[in-house]
């Protein structure tokens, strides 16, 4: 007999960690078409690229974990410290290998011009999230995309706004509250069905349409972790899903107003089902971070070494993909799991430190 989402999340193991390395994956299989002047190559059962269903799943599993995190610890300030602890720490060892390492060697500038102009420092404002900076000096001119250093890191403030919604939703109560989330998946799903007069519309860096679409993709894993005791991990109906899914590649694929129902519930069951164990991953750490950050300027140096054009798209993945792998083990013993070690620490208890060690000190 099928077991609900919330037994098997009883259970523990789970197959998140694996999902989130195969989004990634996804991510850079698909950028190494533009980045090697090829047109991308689409998705079957779904009208979408290879990297924009990385990054939906990644919304997905987000918003089902995200919203587990808050209500099993709601406050706020534990809340935002984690997701900070989990983004920022990262995310600066990104950049300042990008601007700091890559840039002065791969530039047309000569070190000491590249690091007197100010784009070289403004790229360290993507730390805020909210202001993206796609350019550093010189850097990837003769490629065939010189459009961008990092393309990867504009999703960034689409996830770190959802986690605001959240805290804002868990502060108010009306996280616990199964119809209020409901609300927001509908809300999230009729405004992506209308949104096609929004192509063009923005908020700041916000695009509208972006919003919306990675909006019902968030909220879709808040609302299979909000009725975690109805849904049941069943192997009959993610059949009867991969069914639909492949008799829509006759169709030309569906649109994410459909995909959501039938791609989130299968990708729900892969990380949940104990027909599937790929927890393995886990044992070395959780790379899908550091592979979807640090994968878009690798790809780039491959293709700048290569004379800033590559004729195979499936050669610069599979090398990007290597050496992003291992700047993701680097970057997670490094920085990433030690960063997450102060989740544990409260911030009173910095203080009260800092406090008994300046009164040892003056003793």
């Amino acid at each position: 007999m099928s077991k609900s989402i919330a037994e098997h999340l009883n259970q523990k193991a789970n197959n998140f960690d694996f999902l989130r390395l195969f989004a990634a994956t996804l991510v850079i299989f698909s950028h190494s078409y533009p980045l090697t002047g090829h047109a991308e190559v689409p998705v079957p059962f779904v009208l979408n690229s290879y990297g924009s269903l990385g990054v939906k799943i990644f919304f997905l599993i987000s918003g089902f974990l995200i919203m587990s995190s808050f209500l099993r610890n709601p406050s706020v300030v534990m809340y935002f410290k984690a997701r900070i602890l989990r983004v920022i720490p990262g995310l600066l060892f990104a950049l300042a290998l990008s601007s700091l390492v890559l840039g002065p060697l791969v530039s047309t500038l000569s070190p000491s011009d590249y690091f007197n102009n100010h784009q070289t420092y403004d790229y360290f404002k993507m730390l805020f999230l909210y202001s993206v900076r796609y350019i550093l000096p010189g850097v990837f001119e003769g490629n065939v995309y010189p459009q961008s250093v990092n393309g990867s890191l504009w999703t960034l403030e689409y996830e770190f706004t959802f986690y605001i919604m959240i805290a804002i939703l868990g502060v108010t109560r009306l996280l616990v509250d199964k119809r209020v989330v409901l609300f927001v998946f509908f809300m999230f799903l009729t405004l992506t069905y209308y949104q096609t007069w929004l192509v063009d519309k923005s908020v700041g860096t916000i695009h509208i349409r972006d919003f919306f679409e990675f909006g019902l993709y968030f909220s879709a894993g808040m609302l299979l972790y909000s009725f975690r005791d109805y849904i049941r991990i069943d192997r009959l109906v993610a059949i009867f899903c991969v069914v639909l899914l492949l008799f829509s590649t006759w169709h030309g694929g569906l649109g994410p107003e459909l995909f959501v129902f039938i791609g989130g519930y299968l990708i729900i069951y892969l990380a949940l089902s104990p027909d599937i164990r790929l927890t393995w991953v886990s044992r070395f750490g959780d790379f899908s971070y550091g592979m979807y950050i640090f994968a878009f300027p690798v790809q780039q140096l491959v293709v700048y070494l290569n004379g800033g054009t590559m004729k195979s798209p499936f050669m610069n993945f599979i090398i990007s993909f290597i050496i992003t792998l291992i700047l993701s083990i680097i970057s997670w013993h490094l920085v990433e799991k030690h960063a997450l070690k102060l989740k544990r620490i409260s911030i009173s208890h910095l203080f009260r430190t800092k406090f008994i060690s300046q009164d040892r000190t003056v003793k």
